[in-house]
């Protein structure tokens, strides 16, 4: 009778303390969420506030000024795909949120799109409406991810799904605001920034405990993520290589190749197999890495870019800035999420 009473108690004990430690879980989750979506309408109201600063009243500001809305209408576009793949795999309520989301920032790209044959005032006002809406929808999410019900141990998958998505959003807002910010400096100041990031990523990676499993896994997944916006920067230096010819053709191949490795090194190290403080060990050195790397691939871009004439020089120095742009969002972004991260 006593051995069994003991080990009833043993039980009761066990799922006591399993429901106390899902219960901590799901309100970090909970927490990171808002948090994300916190910082999406900080970084939507910086816009807003700057955006009429754009210089659009020559040919080459309202050519930039299209190329912005252009591009963060494609990105959108890209989260809304993203976003319409989870929304298959979710049924009831969650779905229904979802598409709604995804309706939403879908008449976003479209409107977007539409405003870019207009003047440069009501290009900028469509493009501060648009940037605000990514926020609002950003806080619908949150509301209806905070009123869910608390998912089993083994379904959380659904809410770093979410997660994932509210980093998307974040990096669509962040680099319309770094390429505002941007827009009256030139490569080296931006390469500066780039190599600053990289070197401040190993404190930023601190704030991830190895033997936290939760933190670990959101690592992972933001690790997965900058990997497919590395595909992107490697996609826009190949398209650019393609119209060069000679030694500055093939550097930029070679970097182009040199940046699809590190992609696919950050995809391995976000699939690692072991224990968790295994996992976050090879995580942590794979983004410091890569991070160090792509600074110095982007050195070799502006090598290349001052060996060419004028007209190809430019066009080179157009493209580094953009795709630096590109990596500051991300890198800013991802030490964005790993500072919530820290317990």
């Amino acid at each position: 009778m006593f051995k069994f009473s003991a080990l009833l108690f043993a039980a009761v004990a066990v799922q006591a303390i399993f429901a106390i430690s899902t219960d901590e879980s799901w309100q970090r989750q909970q927490n990171h969420v808002q948090m994300m979506s916190n910082k999406i309408r900080e970084v939507a109201d910086d816009v807003s506030n700057s955006i009429q600063n754009v210089q659009a009243d020559t040919n080459k500001g309202r050519r930039a000024l299209m190329e912005l809305a252009n591009e963060f209408a494609h990105n959108v576009q890209n989260v809304v795909y993203e976003m319409q793949q989870v929304a298959q795999s979710t049924q009831g309520e969650d779905r229904k949120v979802l598409q709604q989301i995804c309706q939403e920032l879908s008449e976003t790209t479209y409107s977007v799109q539409q405003a870019m044959n207009s003047e440069p005032n009501q290009m900028k006002n469509k493009l501060k409406e648009q940037v605000q809406k990514i926020a609002t929808e950003a806080e619908k999410l949150t509301r209806h991810l905070q009123q869910a019900q608390k998912p089993q141990r083994d379904q959380d998958d659904h809410m770093r799904a979410m997660k994932r998505a509210m980093m998307d959003l974040h990096v669509t807002v962040k680099k319309v605001q770094i390429q505002i910010r941007n827009q009256n400096k030139n490569v080296q100041e931006v390469s500066n920034k780039m190599q600053e990031l990289a070197n401040q990523m190993n404190m930023y990676t601190q704030n991830v405990q190895n033997d936290d499993e939760q933190a670990v896994r959101d690592l992972a997944d933001f690790v997965q993520r900058m990997s497919q916006h590395m595909n992107n920067m490697v996609d826009k230096i190949q398209r650019e290589a393609n119209d060069q010819h000679g030694q500055t053709k093939q550097i930029m191949h070679q970097v182009a190749n040199k940046m699809s490795e590190m992609r696919t090194d950050l995809e391995k190290a976000a699939n690692t197999h072991g224990n968790t403080q295994q996992k976050a060990t090879e995580l942590k050195q794979q983004l410091e890495r890569v991070m160090r790397d792509c600074s110095a691939e982007m050195q070799k871009l502006m090598q290349a870019g001052q060996q060419s004439n004028d007209q190809e020089g430019q066009g080179i120095k157009a493209l580094i800035k953009n795709v630096m742009d590109e990596g500051v969002a991300v890198a800013e972004t991802t030490q964005s999420q790993l500072k919530m991260m820290k317990k």
